[in-house]
């Protein structure tokens, strides 16, 4: 299937290579399923990462466990495996309760990778609909 996406693939419409893999979704083989179960998780998780960048500068841990622990299933749901992997770390340092550089890069790395799976599934859903 043409849509299908893996990590070798490039993005539509550029020349990055895709984080995601929507074919676990699309085996499915239900276009309607598929458009609403991305149309959910871009809006869902739109605000979490300024949520996220919000709560390091308040020292609010539980917060960033919280947001990296919803967003890390979110990432599982498309394959997003660099993605989870680094939102796994993000909840496990947050546990600890402490904030250090260390977590500040980590949360910057997994928000603009958020935004580059982000920017491609728009494109997807809107070749879909």
């Amino acid at each position: 299937m043409e849509n299908t996406v893996t990590y070798t693939q490039t993005v539509p419409h550029s020349t990055a290579i895709k984080s995601y893999d929507l074919s676990m979704l699309e085996e499915m083989d239900d276009a309607e399923y598929l458009l609403e179960i991305l149309t959910i998780l871009l809006s869902e998780n739109s605000g979490d990462f300024k949520e996220m960048k919000q709560a390091l500068q308040q020292g609010r841990t539980e917060i960033i466990c919280k947001k990296a622990h919803k967003l890390k299933g979110s990432a599982g749901v498309i394959q997003a495996e660099k993605l989870a992997a680094m939102l796994a770390d993000i909840e496990a340092m947050g546990k600890k309760g402490v904030i250090n550089t260390e977590l500040i890069s980590l949360v910057e790395k997994a928000a603009d990778e958020y935004n580059s799976i982000e920017k491609a599934l728009k494109i997807y859903v809107g070749e879909i609909k």
